[in-house]
């Protein structure tokens, strides 16, 4: 520490401490290349990534416990519901030698 930085120091500690923080903030900010908001992209990307696995496994964790109670129960009764506003749709995709559908509402 110089003798300036002891004296700013000294007179008034606050924005001493505030304006080392703010030299060595753009310092920083100075010295940063692209690397960084590339790193940022690709942890955005995997942590995107690990939402949607879990999402499935939430999905395949409900099914199992579904299939469960049916396995378990004594009677199981089956309820079909029927949606009555007439929305809705259906999508095909077809790949070398696959074909995929699903419908949405």
């Amino acid at each position: 520490m110089s003798t300036k930085d002891k004296v700013l120091f000294a007179l008034n500690p606050s924005v001493y401490l505030i304006t080392k923080g703010a030299e060595k903030a753009v310092e920083k900010i100075q010295g940063m290349s692209e690397s960084p908001v590339f790193e940022l992209q690709i942890e955005t990307a995997r942590q995107e990534l690990l939402s949607q696995m879990a999402q499935a496994q939430a999905r395949v964790a409900q099914e199992l416990a579904i299939a469960t109670r049916i396995n378990t129960a004594e009677t199981v009764e089956i309820e079909e519901f029927y949606d009555t506003s007439g929305k809705g749709g259906l999508s095909a995709t077809i790949n070398e030698g696959a074909i995929t559908s699903w419908r949405y509402r």
